[in-house]
């Protein structure tokens, strides 16, 4: 899949900001009802679920692939990009119960040129995407942290404020190429993050997931994957 991948362009409305706005209309599925809240861990994202059941999708450039599948025994969904396309699910979490965000997650390619610091370098080898609040035709960008495999230079727990959307996208650098063909395990405190990132507790509840996958400014393979996604309220210590 390699030798398909393509330079893209820098188009009018880039994918990191585009996200927000067409979840207006394209998120459907919903936070299970009924959950139990004495329950001490809540699955976000299930990588045993089919793809094109579980997700929204939306191809930006190209068409990126997403897919299911199994890495050393654990369920993942693996993906690699061609282009630049999103996955993205509709969750409803209020933080004051459940803050804590466990993931495990492997990748096999970082793309070496990608800086997140420049939009015409703009590649995310791997990241998560978690928004807070609902977007509107007035108010498409909601505040939203990621956490990105990135070569982009910079100390780990590094915070990156998207060239395009500085006030609402900020991406925590996680991990970079000295880990790469490995798994890691991340545990982090959103709302911490959040304070960090925004300066203030999120206003808003977690209202969605999303994964992007893209090659289309540094035209450079990546290949990730994606195991399940939790919320806890229990602390990283514990």
């Amino acid at each position: 899949m390699a030798d398909e991948r393509r330079a893209g362009t820098n188009s009018g409305c880039r994918h990191a900001g585009a996200l927000a706005a067409s979840l207006i209309v394209a998120l459907c599925a919903c936070w299970p009802a009924g959950a139990d809240p004495s329950v001490c861990q809540r699955t976000l994202i299930d990588p045993a679920e089919p793809v094109e059941q579980a997700w929204v999708r939306h191809d930006f450039t190209g068409h990126s692939a997403f897919h299911n599948t199994r890495l050393d025994g654990v369920p993942v969904i693996e993906a690699t990009p061609a282009g630049a396309s999103a996955l993205y699910a509709k969750v409803n979490a209020d933080l004051r119960d459940f803050a804590i965000v466990h993931w495990r997650w492997r990748l096999d390619q970082l793309q070496p040129s990608a800086d997140l610091r420049r939009s015409e370098s703009e590649d995310f080898s791997g990241v998560v995407f978690f928004g807070f609040g609902e977007p509107s035709l007035l108010a498409p960008d909601v505040p939203t942290l990621a956490y990105a495999w990135t070569a982009t230079p910079g100390e780990i727990g590094t915070l990156i404020r998207n060239p395009r959307h500085p006030d609402s996208l900020v991406i925590v650098k996680l991990e970079g190429d000295d880990a790469v063909g490995t798994w890691r395990e991340e545990t982090r405190d959103l709302v911490a993050d959040y304070r960090a990132a925004f300066g203030h507790a999120p206003k808003q509840r977690l209202r969605y997931v999303a994964l992007i996958s893209d090659d289309d400014q540094t035209g450079e393979p990546a290949r990730t994957f994606y195991a399940a996604i939790t919320l806890s309220d229990c602390s990283p210590t514990h």
